[in-house]
């Protein structure tokens, strides 16, 4: 064998070696809120350690405690799907993230429970945006199922937050104005889709002339009007003859 020929069989050994599932499969917006998602998983997860020694609320600790053995789990899964699919992911939180978590270092006591929980409820708010549009457009089965455990696992999160009562809520984006749709309007069968409103008009507009049409004009009123003279000439005459007859 050739050399060539040695070059082409191990070019093609090395592409079918490649997952079925590669780059060109993921959307470069799954890529990014992959990427996202881990970032901001890493934070909580750094955050989370922090908490469970400087937080004085009980309630705070525990939360933080379930919050960085589920984040951890999550970032495993990311790291897998990333490998699955032939992506990167940050191995560390934001610039923005990093400057959170350098701010509630220098807090303690009651500033830092609350800091921290609000923190943590706006990252988590904004990680279960992310992974439900993941989650609802997504057509990538191994993104599905990581977007459908996230989901799941984000909104207890924010509900454990929620349940420390310690939330500035101030402090929160206001969620997103819902997008108004029009009214569906039910199409006759047969009908084009496009034009609904018009076909409407139309038949009410028909509807409409048909009732106008169904008042009698000036001649059907003559004409009923002579018959009944008729009638009732010949009813007299028929009572005439019946009386002189008798």
């Amino acid at each position: 064998m050739t050399a060539r020929s040695l070059a082409l069989a191990a070019a093609a050994a090395i592409t079918l070696a490649v997952p079925a599932t590669a780059v060109a499969d993921t959307p470069p917006t799954e890529t990014d809120a992959l990427a996202q998602a881990k970032q901001a998983l890493l934070w909580q997860v750094q955050a989370g350690q922090s908490a469970q020694t400087k937080a004085t609320a009980q309630a705070v600790k525990d939360a933080a405690r379930s919050v960085v053995a589920e984040d951890t789990a999550l970032c495993k899964k990311i790291d897998q799907l990333a490998r699955q699919l032939g992506v990167s992911v940050p191995d560390q939180p934001s610039t923005d993230q990093q400057g959170w978590t350098a701010q509630l270092a220098a807090e303690s006591g009651a500033d830092f429970d609350r800091d921290f929980v609000t923190r943590s409820r706006r990252a988590g708010g904004e990680l279960f945006t992310v992974v439900a549009a993941v989650r609802a457009g997504t057509k990538n089965d191994p993104v599905k199922q990581f977007a459908l455990a996230a989901v799941d696992v984000v909104g207890k999160q924010l509900t454990a937050w929620d349940a420390t009562t310690l939330v500035d809520t101030a402090a929160l984006p206001d969620p997103p104005a819902p997008t108004s749709t029009a009214p569906v309007v039910p199409t006759p069968q047969g009908a084009d889709p496009q034009v609904p409103q018009v076909t409407n008009a139309a038949n009410s507009a028909s509807a409409n002339q048909t009732a106008t049409d169904d008042r009698p004009g000036p001649a059907a009123v003559l004409a009923g009007l002579v018959l009944i003279v008729v009638l009732a000439a010949a009813t007299v005459r028929i009572i005439r003859r019946v009386v002189n007859s008798a």
